[in-house]
């Protein structure tokens, strides 16, 4: 899959991912075991924090005194900084963040963390057999890797169908070369060295929702989203009407579209 520039676009990115990532975090760790206190967890593909955010609350709704360690790692250094900001604001002091490529975990040592959560990052990696590699690698035997992938994802569909209608180049979508399927994500995950009876994947639905065509239009028309975008009203206006044109009548009437995701839990055997 293109590498996708998640630097220019971070706030536009963590603007409309925002409740979409966090609904399919929290519904996907409650198919791992409760993090311990002591536990160390990193989060991959760490965007500005979604991950973070619900481990935390999740930590603090337990009462418990000494919160986990967490380690953001992202490629994007925008994207860091707003996990950094974030992170300062909500006083998380057991958080820290750094720019770091997912394929390469070398500074980190075998057997480091108890969780591992990569967030709708595998995709976009160049390699991903290697970075699940390092995942194994990097997990304590019993700890548990997450990763989440589209399944179905109605916002990126629409704004590839608009762009495609507006004659303008062509939008990646986080489904081509086969991402959508779960073999894919099942069989990146087995290169990893997880064993096939320690992976177990299931389907969490959420919904990008924006009251109406309208909000979603308008949501979906921030300058890195919108080819036409020259800095006028008039093309702003434009790729809002076409943007409404690509939806389904539900869609419109609705202001929802359909964030359909597969969340593989994988296991790294006792030794």
């Amino acid at each position: 899959m293109p590498r996708v520039d998640f630097g220019t676009k971070a706030a536009d990115y963590a603007a409309i991912a925002h409740q979409v990532s966090r609904n399919i975090a929290s519904a996907a760790l409650k198919h791992t075991p409760q993090l311990a206190p002591s536990s160390h967890v990193l989060d991959l593909a760490c965007g500005s924090g979604e991950v973070t955010s619900v481990l935390m609350e999740n930590a603090a709704a337990q009462g418990d005194q000494q919160l986990p360690t967490i380690i953001g790692l992202d490629i994007a250094p925008e994207m860091v900084q707003l996990y950094k900001e974030r992170a300062e604001t909500n006083a998380w002091t057991t958080v820290s963040a750094q720019v770091q490529d997912a394929q390469d975990l070398g500074e980190f040592t075998d057997a480091q963390f108890d969780l591992v959560f990569m967030s709708f990052g595998l995709m976009y990696v160049p390699d991903p057999a290697r970075c699940t590699r390092e995942v194994f690698r990097v997990l304590k035997p019993g700890g548990h890797a997450v990763f989440t992938t589209w399944k179905e994802a109605a916002v990126p569909r629409l704004l590839a169908q608009a762009t495609a209608a507006a004659s303008c180049s062509c939008f990646t979508q986080p489904t081509d070369g086969a991402w959508g399927t779960k073999e894919k994500l099942v069989s990146t995950v087995k290169d990893g060295g997880f064993a096939t009876h320690n992976i177990q994947v299931v389907v969490e639905e959420t919904k990008f929702d924006r009251g109406n065509g309208d909000g979603i239009a308008e949501a979906l028309s921030r300058p890195s989203w919108n080819p036409l975008h020259d800095g006028t009203s008039e093309a702003t206006l434009k790729w809002q009407s076409i943007l409404r044109e690509q939806m389904t009548p539900t869609q419109r009437e609705n202001g929802t579209l359909d964030m359909i995701s597969w969340v593989c839990i994988a296991r790294k055997n006792m030794q």
